[in-house]
């Protein structure tokens, strides 16, 4: 029976951004109406044995199909730095846009979408880092119509980015398919439903969704695990990487294959908060300088951060990510064909589309649930 899981995410402090997601716009020349100028006008013919009559014109280039990227043709080398480079173009310019406030069409990544800009009214981000309470906003802000939007606080700082459809829906699939292609030739189609120190809180059993043949557990793939409570420990590649001979090399091609999607994290974060992205490639590279461990797991994954949570039918409780950095974002990628569950953040009184091919890049302070 074909397994499927609701959602992936992906965090800054332990965790995981669309093959053939950019999408083609052409125009067409208009026709001229009958009776005009352009059709009934009569034009002489050029003397014999100028050039006009003699010279031979090329006919113009045929256009080119577009590949249909899927698990029979899956993208070549040249494909993966095409979309790359083109994607990561798009979302500057659309984060752009959407900074200076301007509402406007485009053509590319999010299919003539508006990207807007937002302001929480009466949030300022840097009292709410200090611990100085905010307001909640009284009116609920529902991004349930498809459109991608940047919300920000009064004193300028960018909290949620939320595009629904960056990743296009043949691509989603895919990705949809490695994940579940993952647990079942890594793990055998099971993983665990309740790890670590969260297991009574935030990651008890009553937060997955189980049904027969489906998968539903987390899995840390995280090259530079730091266990709850202790900070100061020296980093280490998550349990769940290493458990098992047959799951750590499905791990290797996963990452492999997430490729794209990890390339598109990078972009959006570098768009967004350029000071953070370059953070993060500082600490990469010095980890990397002083792990080994790091270095040969990260020589072939793009991913900035440092690792992926993959959450598989798992409807998230109420929670504070209070042990992250209070600067840091996470960054959540969903697909799976489920139906329901927004993502609800209370304190900014908001609720966001949380579907099939959609990222969100939201602050990692903040609480957030999916009811």
């Amino acid at each position: 029976m074909k397994r499927y899981f609701t959602r992936s995410s992906v965090s800054a402090a332990a965790t995981s951004a669309k093959p053939d997601s950019l999408s083609s716009f052409s125009l067409k020349p208009s026709t001229s109406a009958s009776g005009t100028l352009a059709d009934t006008r009569s034009v002489s013919p050029p003397p014999s044995g100028t050039l006009a009559d003699t010279r031979s014109v090329s006919p113009p280039p045929a256009a080119k199909k577009s590949r249909v990227i899927n698990e029979d043709d899956p993208p070549t080398e040249e494909d993966l730095k095409r979309m790359e480079k083109n994607f990561g173009r798009d979302v500057k310019r659309l984060v752009k846009i959407a900074r200076e406030n301007k509402g406007t069409y485009l053509y590319g990544v999010w299919a003539l979408l508006m990207f807007d800009l937002v302001v929480v009214p009466g949030f300022r981000f840097l009292a709410a880092i200090r611990g100085e309470p905010q307001p909640v906003p009284e009116d609920l802000h529902s991004w349930l119509d498809g459109a991608p939007r940047v919300a920000c606080s009064e004193d300028g700082f960018a909290l949620v980015v939320h595009i629904p459809g960056a990743i296009r829906q043949a691509s989603a699939d895919l990705l949809l398919t490695q994940l579940v292609d993952f647990v079942d030739e890594g793990f055998n189609g099971t993983l665990s439903l309740v790890a670590g120190a969260d297991g009574k809180t935030r990651d008890q059993r009553a937060s997955y969704h189980e049904h027969p043949g489906q998968i539903a557990g987390l899995f840390k793939l995280v090259r530079a695990w730091l266990p709850i409570g202790h900070p100061h420990s020296n980093p280490v590649p998550s349990r769940d990487l290493l458990k098992t001979g047959r799951g750590f090399a499905a791990s290797l091609n996963l990452i492999a294959q997430l490729r794209l999607v990890s390339h598109r994290v990078n972009c959006i974060v570098e768009a967004v908060d350029p000071k953070h992205f370059q953070q993060l490639r500082e600490l990469h590279a010095a980890a990397c300088r002083r792990y080994r461990f790091y270095d040969i797991l990260g020589t072939k994954d793009p991913l900035y951060m440092e690792g992926r949570e993959l959450m598989y039918n798992r409807q998230t409780p109420l929670h504070a990510d209070n042990s992250d950095p209070l600067t840091g974002w996470a960054v959540l990628v969903v697909v799976g064909p489920f139906t329901g569950g927004d993502l609800f953040i209370p304190c900014l009184n908001m609720r966001l589309l949380y579907n099939h091919g959609t990222i969100i890049m939201i602050r990692e302070i903040w609480y957030g649930t999916d009811p």
